[in-house]
């Protein structure tokens, strides 16, 4: 066992004071330094080698072709025990209203020819229709109003896409003949006259956003690439277009099997098919031939993504490599 000594003295003058840190640390001789710190490895290039996720039968979502438009469903809503049944059917319909008018292709239960009453219970109706996405949805009453919690999420695995909230409030009564209408609701259950007095009609206070559902819904049909390589000028390409220059992190792409072209001047491109997986993100590391007969610097952290300089300049985040 060796030690390596670090000394501190402090020095003083009439504007300022110096300090020195010392520290005595002991340092161990490894006799065998690679099987200690055993550095990342690499597979032989090919001209084309295939990355694939690991599939199970219980994920429907590793699959050669992903959707181009997200397949969702809406979960049974959730509301308080206490809630008036008109009033939950009336908040239901006024909720799926702004889901019709979401890109996405919304499916049913009706679609698959059976019926369910519990979230559990259709696990194998969402398998069936290939759902991208499920919505759960909370109801409850907040000081006279009613506020609308949603969560998106993976129908597989435990990703939440994102969430969009809303609220409904009583509307406000001008006069006493206004209060003694009768108020009319047309929904899917038929039409229901609510009393005035105890029952007024709910409206948006804070609508849920359309548009921003769309952007949530689109996570559901795309992973996510993180890419580095050994040298810096390796560009590449998906479907014929620019996507990024070594090194760069969650570039989004459809679910399914897809290809990458990699290219470096005056090398051979190298293409790449990449299984891709909502709501997970892939890291591919691309080793030229010639670099490994260079020096080279890997630089791997946890978390990821920390910030890496060389010669005072911001060169890239980790994991880094560099020749």
């Amino acid at each position: 066992m060796k030690f390596i000594l670090i000394r501190y003295d402090c020095l003083h003058s009439s504007f300022f004071s110096y300090g020195f840190l010392s520290i005595v640390l002991p340092f161990k001789k490894f006799e065998n330094f690679n099987s200690v710190l055993q550095e990342p490895t690499f597979k032989s290039l090919k001209e084309e080698e295939a990355i694939f996720g690991t599939g199970s039968d219980t994920d429907y979502k590793i699959r050669k072709t992903g959707h181009s438009t997200p397949v969702f469903i809406l979960a049974p809503f959730k509301t308080p025990r206490e809630m008036d049944s008109k009033l939950a059917a009336f908040l239901s319909d006024e909720i799926r209203l702004i889901w019709a008018k979401v890109k996405g292709k919304q499916v049913r239960v009706a679609d698959s020819g059976g019926g369910f009453k519990e979230f559990d219970e259709f696990t194998e109706t969402i398998k069936k229709l290939e759902v991208d996405a499920v919505v759960k949805t909370d109801i409850r009453e907040v000081s006279g109003k009613w506020i609308v919690n949603q969560k998106i999420v993976d129908p597989v695995k435990d990703i939440v896409y994102g969430t969009v909230d809303g609220s409904f409030q009583t509307s406000q009564v001008e006069d006493e003949l206004q209060a003694n209408q009768v108020y009319y609701l047309k929904h899917s259950s038929g039409v229901l006259a609510l009393d005035p007095k105890s029952s007024l009609v709910p409206v948006w206070e804070k609508s849920l956003s359309s548009g921003e559902i769309d952007s949530i819904l689109k996570k559901s049909i795309q992973g996510y690439l993180s890419f580095s390589a050994s040298s810096a000028d390796t560009e590449v390409l998906f479907q014929g277009e620019k996507i990024g220059i070594a090194s760069f992190r969650n570039y989004p792409l459809p679910e399914g099997l897809q290809q990458i072209q990699i290219t470096r001047p005056g090398q051979k491109d190298v293409i790449k098919s990449l299984q891709i997986r909502s709501g997970q993100t892939i890291s591919f590391y691309q080793e030229w031939k010639e670099d490994r007969t260079l020096g080279g610097v890997r630089i791997l952290s946890f978390p990821e993504a920390l910030q890496v300089a060389l010669d005072g300049l911001k060169t890239g985040e980790t994991p880094f490599y560099r020749s």
